[in-house]
């Protein structure tokens, strides 16, 4: 049996928490996560924050951002 760790469970509960919320999104007809991400996008004054916030973790999450410069490894 494979033990795991917390961190793996977070990711667990948050993709729980993901599918729950665009199921009950779709099922109420309110925007879903991916919806609400794309409108940022495609909205002219807050394209690029959102594409920062989102640039910066996905390179956190794959360890590209040295960690003396990454805020949330040094937490």
């Amino acid at each position: 049996m494979v033990k795991m760790t917390p961190g793996a469970k977070a990711w667990i509960g948050l993709t729980a928490y993901v599918v729950a919320y665009d199921a009950y999104a779709v099922a109420s007809k309110k925007d879903t996560l991916s919806t609400a991400f794309y409108q940022s996008v495609a909205h002219p004054k807050k394209r690029w924050p959102v594409m920062a916030v989102w640039i910066y973790l996905t390179c956190h999450l794959f360890k590209i951002v040295p960690e003396k410069y990454d805020p949330l490894r040094r937490l």
